[in-house]
């Protein structure tokens, strides 16, 4: 009797696991550091190649407890498509859940920090049952299942990711198609960025939703405050009665992050909590950037002087020279002669640009206030700056950062000196040798606009280059 109730417990743990599996949602407590890994929206949303590993270890210390394992990579592959690859690996019990997909992202841009974007990803999962591991208590019973369950089939997901300044909405359905069945298994989120213009501190406000067609829905409350961009932390209520706490690092290209959920009771009676870690690594801010964008740069200062001299030479005399000059909105040519008479002979043609030292905006560099973070139309502005160091190799230039009026001079002088020098960093990671480019930071002390007004602010974090030899 006790080895056919053992194997009846058996095969409704079986039964459960196949049939619920559409709603077997993973409740990733990392989310709000990496959104990629519910909405396939989000794939490519880095102007880098990013990757991750999260392990989600569910009821520390309860046996056959679920441990899950998901890698991830993506990156965008123009302005606004973004491919990625997503594996999962759960395991419970003598139960095993593989799920690996591709995914893809189209952005929607429908102004200056108002986009939208959609998202599919598509791939493989398999479903599998290992009755040849369940342990026998009673070595004497012959009547145990020892064949083992396997299922492979095909899996879709789908999403959209819409941001409207500092507001976030996520909408997703992660199991939208599994093994011939549909699921309407929805997480969406709202997220607002209350602190956006502060140079140091971040204060994000977000509200996760996870619901089905047939069961309840569950709610997470989170609050995630981040200082200078490195440090932050997490703290979260989820409605089945578990609280969360997270906190983490990002460092360079580098992320790290850890999250303790406390177990409602009665499991945390039997369970010493569950835990989450994840590793995030950018693998180099201009990963597609050729494929991606293509700008030149903007001048934008008026006292810009550019001349251009053509000579033609004849036996080593100059019999024509022709010189253009632009500044402001004067122009002007000078043709000079020479008395040379043998004008048969073979003319040899010369053209050579000079630019004559000035002060010039690098057009389309943007930072996010208080951060030295390019966008990514930033890096096509510098690619023509490169271009133009290439073509005048002698030329050597002085790039200065300038920041807005938020925050301690200190502050912003540090900034400002960190955007020049990331600029600086990627100049010569070109090829350009270091000391034809130097960084200075002035921070706010040399403001082309009133700082009255976000716009304002914008313009004056800037970057400014000037040709200093």
């Amino acid at each position: 009797m006790k080895n056919i109730t053992k194997l009846i417990i058996i095969f409704i743990l079986f039964v459960f696991s196949i049939n619920i599996n559409a709603q077997n949602i993973i409740h990733y407590n990392l989310y709000p550091q990496n959104n990629y890994l519910y909405n396939p929206a989000t794939t490519g949303e880095n102007p880098w190649l990013t990757a991750f590993v999260n392990s989600h270890l569910q009821w520390v210390g309860f046996e056959g407890a679920p441990r899950v394992n998901t890698f991830g990579i993506h990156s965008p592959i123009t302005k606004k498509m973004g491919i990625g690859l997503n594996i999962l690996n759960s395991k419970h019990s003598i139960f095993n859940y593989l799920n690996a997909k591709l995914s893809y992202s189209y952005k929607l841009n429908f102004a200056k920090d108002n986009f939208l974007r959609f998202g599919i990803s598509a791939g493989v999962i398999n479903n599998s049952v290992a009755f040849s591991n369940a342990v026998n208590y009673d070595l004497s019973d012959t009547k145990q299942i020892n064949s083992d369950y396997n299922l492979t089939g095909f899996a879709a997901s789908a999403g959209l990711f819409y941001k409207f300044k500092n507001l976030e909405i996520h909408a997703s359905l992660p199991q939208l198609y599994e093994l011939d069945e549909t699921s309407l298994y929805v997480i969406s989120s709202v997220g607002y960025d209350l602190l956006a213009q502060k140079p140091v501190w971040d204060l994000k406000p977000s509200v996760m939703i996870k619901a089905s067609e047939t069961g309840t829905a569950q709610f997470d409350i989170n609050l995630t405050a981040m200082w200078n961009k490195t440090f932050w932390a997490n703290l979260a209520y989820r409605t089945n009665k578990s609280f969360i706490v997270g906190f983490g690092i990002n460092y360079k290209n580098i992320g790290l992050g850890y999250a303790f959920e406390l177990n409602p009771a009665p499991m945390n009676k039997m369970a010493n909590g569950t835990h989450e870690i994840q590793l995030i690594v950018n693998f180099g801010k201009n990963f597609f950037k050729n494929r991606i964008l293509k700008e030149d740069i903007i001048i934008a200062k008026k006292d810009t002087t550019k001349i251009k001299v053509t000579e033609i030479e004849n036996n080593n005399k100059v019999v024509k020279s022709d010189t253009t000059k632009s500044n402001g909105n004067s122009n002007k040519t000078n043709i000079v002669k020479t008395t040379a008479k043998d004008s048969i002979q073979k003319q040899k043609k010369i053209e050579r640009e000079r630019v004559i030292k000035s002060t010039a905006i690098l057009g389309n560099l943007e930072f996010e206030t208080g951060t030295s973070k390019l966008t990514p139309k930033s890096y096509a502005t510098l690619d023509g700056l490169i271009k133009t160091l290439k073509e005048n190799s002698s030329a050597k230039i002085e790039i200065a950062g300038h920041s807005d009026n938020i925050g301690s001079k200190e502050i912003n002088k540090r900034i400002s000196k960190n955007r020049a020098k990331i600029c600086t960093d990627y100049i010569i990671s070109k090829g350009i040798p270091a000391n034809r480019v130097k960084a200075i930071g002035y921070g706010k002390s040399k403001s082309l606009v009133s700082n009255n007004s976000r716009t304002n602010r914008a313009k004056n974090r800037r970057v400014e280059f000037k040709i200093i030899d």
